[in-house]
């Protein structure tokens, strides 16, 4: 299920990566890769890009206050966002519980959550592939 989801994610990317790409070639037609790299960093994704067994597992712990090993401050951040929307469904009666999150792992997400040396990757590959 992970591999789908990054599969998923990488696609989102890419599609986010060409699509700014012509926007800016059409404002400067000299814009670098870079250039469109760093737009896109800070560009929402159109999900979290996370599995809902994870998401729930993780969304369970932080409800109980128990301590989440976070890898990265990228995946701290977007389950902290998740957690956040979390618990404002849940008090707004939208959702039960955290269990009822995959709603909310299909909303727009206001980053990628990834560090730009993974975004540079991606994008360099669907470069390659696409020569």
């Amino acid at each position: 299920m992970e591999h789908t989801i990054k599969r998923l994610r990488e696609e989102s990317i890419r599609e986010v990566y060409f699509s700014m790409l012509k926007e800016m070639k059409s404002i400067c037609p000299s814009v670098t890769t870079e250039e469109v790299i760093e737009a896109i960093m800070s560009k929402p994704a159109p999900r979290f890009f996370t599995s809902l067994p994870t998401a729930q597992r993780i969304i369970s712990r932080m409800y109980r206050g128990l301590k989440v090993p976070f890898s990265n401050k990228n995946k701290e951040r977007m389950y902290t966002e998740i957690y956040n929307r979390t618990i404002e469904a849940i008090e707004k009666g939208e959702i039960k519980s955290y269990i009822d999150i995959e709603h909310i792992l299909e909303q727009q997400a206001p980053s990628f959550y990834v560090n730009p040396i993974t975004m540079r990757t991606v994008v360099y590959k669907s470069i390659k592939s696409n020569h």
